[in-house]
């Protein structure tokens, strides 16, 4: 559960544009700053799509260490 990220601090970091920093996406992150957020049009559309981003990034936290365990196991 320490590798699992929450929506809610997702949407309080959205708002002060350090969303994709959360998720550990740095490269994304400073394209987002250098397009000022795709010009507003991207930081806007990342509010509707923030959910569905944390669930991917905590489907891969879960299944790597599914991975991990399954390896330690072996």
């Amino acid at each position: 559960e320490r590798k699992l990220k929450n929506s809610g601090v997702a949407y309080l970091l959205w708002f002060v544009s350090l969303h994709y920093l959360y998720l550990n996406r740095i490269g994304i992150q400073i394209i987002f700053w250098l397009t000022l957020g795709g010009l507003l049009v991207w930081w806007v559309a990342d509010l509707f799509r923030i959910s569905r981003m944390i669930k991917d990034y905590n489907m891969d936290a879960a299944t790597d260490v599914m991975v991990k365990l399954r390896a330690i196991w072996a």
